[in-house]
């Protein structure tokens, strides 16, 4: 798949080939083909001159994906490399830390955002989510959030996102998480150094 530079989801291929079988095959079955295979991969990615953590990272969201996954890999590997790169990550692992406590997913109501700071933010997300597509690799989501890094210190700087009125503080956290969600099926930066 590497080789032919093929964009296959390994997870959507067991569940074809599972059928095809003459065995029941569990959805722990399942997980366990997949497990080996990411574990396969991780180990032949290692050898080569990759950082362990920029791996971790990206197979954490891409590891049915071998082709997609090495050019994540490649991609995030250039991006820490980049002069500017600690205030990047520092400013989307703000996002991610306030709201990984939080067990439930919230939405925005844009008719709660009162703030500047947040209506700013806001609409800069919303620009950005609406530039990335769902095959878009790590270089497209880190691409469409490094505009949004100003807007992001701004928020943090100027607006208190544990507030006392519940709807306010869910919506806030909703558009936090909106943000976090940015690397979705594309890497987990929770794994990079500095995080």
């Amino acid at each position: 798949l590497v080789t032919k530079e093929l964009d296959v989801d390994l997870k959507a291929a067991i569940d074809l080939a599972a059928h095809t079988l003459p065995v029941k095959v569990t959805p722990a079955n399942k997980a366990e083909v997949l497990e080996f295979i990411g574990g396969r991969l991780r180990a032949w990615v290692e050898e080569q001159d990759w950082p362990r953590d920029v791996i971790t990272a990206v197979l954490a969201e891409q590891s049915a994906n071998p082709h997609r996954a090495l050019k994540g890999i490649e991609q995030l590997s250039d991006w820490v490399k980049r002069a500017n790169w600690e205030p990047l990550l520092d400013g989307f692992a703000r996002c991610v830390r306030i709201t990984r406590g939080e067990t439930e997913r919230f939405g925005v109501n844009t008719e709660l955002l009162t703030e500047g700071e947040e209506k700013h933010l806001y609409s800069v997300y919303a620009d950005a989510w609406s530039r990335l597509q769902p095959h878009d690799n790590v270089d497209a989501f880190l691409s469409a959030f490094e505009p949004m890094l100003p807007a992001i210190t701004d928020f943090f700087n100027k607006v208190m996102v544990n507030v006392e009125d519940e709807a306010v503080r869910r919506n806030r956290l909703g558009l936090l998480q909106a943000v976090s969600a940015m690397q979705r099926g594309r890497a987990d930066l929770s794994h990079l150094s500095g995080f």
